[in-house]
């Protein structure tokens, strides 16, 4: 298993030559959770979380939700924490002091226009799956 915090390193095999380089954990979460049925598995992890919450309705802005409320494609992924905003579902994959990144997955879906600023910014990957990125 690869640390969060560590780095992968990629050797390439072509005849009489080796390729050698490594990438940041960041990059290797996202390469290796963009495939579709992937995408597919986040997206309906985090539906389920979001349906949870309504029946619960506790009507706060931002809820941790605690590891033991976490659907199995979630918990598959082995996040940092999982919270539900007023937007959508946040799966915090990575944090180093202030900086933080992960999967998003909004209450919205179609209508959902990220709002850029203040060191946030989002990537959609497809299927209703963004990267969020927060740096203060």
């Amino acid at each position: 298993m690869i640390g969060r915090y560590g780095c992968v390193l990629l050797l390439l095999g072509v005849p009489g030559i080796i390729v050698a380089g490594a990438f940041s954990v960041e990059a290797y979460l996202r390469w290796h959770w963009e495939s579709a049925a992937s995408r597919v598995a986040i997206y309906s992890g985090a539906r389920t979380v979001l349906q949870q919450a309504e029946a619960d309705s506790s009507g706060k802005q931002i809820m941790l939700v605690p590891p033991n409320r976490w659907p199995q494609p979630i918990t598959a992924l082995h996040p940092i924490e999982v919270h539900l905003a007023r937007e959508g579902v946040y799966i915090e994959m990575r944090q180093v002091f202030v900086d933080e990144s992960g999967y998003f997955v909004p209450r919205e879906g179609a209508k959902f226009k990220p709002l850029v600023g203040r060191g946030l910014s989002y990537t959609p990957l497809g299927n209703g799956v963004w990267w969020y990125h927060l740096a203060d």
